[in-house]
């Protein structure tokens, strides 16, 4: 029987060993310490998910009980360096058109961007980017999208494994074969010993935005 359930309140810490199911990605640093209600259990793998934490799944290992007087502060990852969190009341024909899992930051504008205006109306504004103004922007940072590496990523680390349910490993590509009938087509330089290679099943390799 699981010692958390859904609505307990949990504080998350980063672990040792990040390779442990279900994996620590690098992306979950900023959880680290920060505050959450248990959202759901994961059925077929024990974990958790958590509110204000995306789809990301938490082994109760990284999980510490709060004590229920402890308030629980949310975490704020969308909140730029050197701004201050001010809570106001809005109409609700505006907090509507800002939309659930979103928030409002007052910042400066890139060149072109669209902004929230004062009546509930999104406005283009070149002429006003030294002004700072309110920004929609999403509350919880989204989960990291992967592709299948191909020939052009030799060289590149990329994330490897054998089975489904196995967490990923990061390695450099070697080499991919194109022949798809072969079952272990991803050929990776082994970190233990930079003479030696494996093949793997499966490989992913991070989407890169484009900045």
């Amino acid at each position: 029987m699981s010692k958390f359930r859904a609505g307990d309140r949990v504080r998350v810490r980063k672990p040792a060993n990040v390779m442990q199911g279900p994996w620590w990605a690098p992306e979950m640093d900023l959880f680290d310490g920060s505050l959450h209600r248990i959202r759901e259990l994961v059925a077929d793998g024990g974990y958790f998910k958590l509110v204000g934490a995306g789809d990301y799944q938490f082994h109760p290992d990284w999980l510490e009980k709060v004590d229920p007087v402890e308030p629980v502060e949310p975490i704020r990852s969308w909140v730029p360096p050197g701004y201050s969190v001010i809570e106001i009341a809005v109409p609700d024909a505006m907090a509507s058109k800002i939309g659930e899992g979103n928030a409002l930051v007052w910042r400066k504008p890139v060149i072109g961007e669209r902004f929230f205006g004062e009546e509930g109306t999104e406005t283009s504004k070149r002429d006003y980017a030294h002004y700072s103004f309110p920004v929609i922007v999403p509350t919880t940072p989204p989960a990291p999208q992967y592709r299948e590496p191909t020939a052009a990523d030799v060289g590149r680390m990329v994330e490897v494994r054998d089975r489904e349910k196995e967490p990923w490993q990061d390695r450099e590509l070697l080499a991919v074969i194109g022949d798809e009938t072969i079952v272990r087509r991803f050929v990776c330089r082994d970190f233990t010993c930079g003479f030696f290679w494996f093949s793997w099943t499966f490989a992913r390799i991070k989407i890169e935005e484009v900045k």
